[in-house]
């Protein structure tokens, strides 16, 4: 969920930086949730020694070690059918065997 958006406007001539810009200007910033904890103070300077070493904020590093990981992308290897000149999907995966397709295919009427 989005926190609240407040809009600035102010007169572009007095704040732009060429000076040539004239007429109102919006700034839209986006409020994120803010969460808070306690920590002991070894643990804070472990925090910020860890986030410094990844030249991030607390903040970032914090959001980056939490984030779920992703499941690691597959490579598709795409290649031309011989017979039919179709393309097909080739990448390793799971081998279907003959067995596996009569067992789905049984409750078929």
């Amino acid at each position: 969920m989005k926190g609240k958006r407040f809009f600035l406007f102010y007169f572009s001539r007095y704040f732009s930086r060429d000076g040539l810009t004239h007429g109102p200007v919006v700034l839209t910033v986006d409020h994120m949730p803010v969460i808070s904890f306690k920590v002991s103070a070894e643990h804070a300077r472990h925090l910020r020694r860890a986030a410094r070493v990844k030249h991030a904020t607390v903040s970032e590093y914090l959001r980056e070690a939490t984030k779920p990981d992703a499941p690691p992308r597959r490579r598709m290897m795409i290649r031309m059918h011989p017979i039919s000149g179709l393309p097909y999907d080739a990448s390793p995966g799971p081998v279907v065997t003959d067995a596996m397709i009569k067992e789905a295919l049984a409750d078929f009427p």
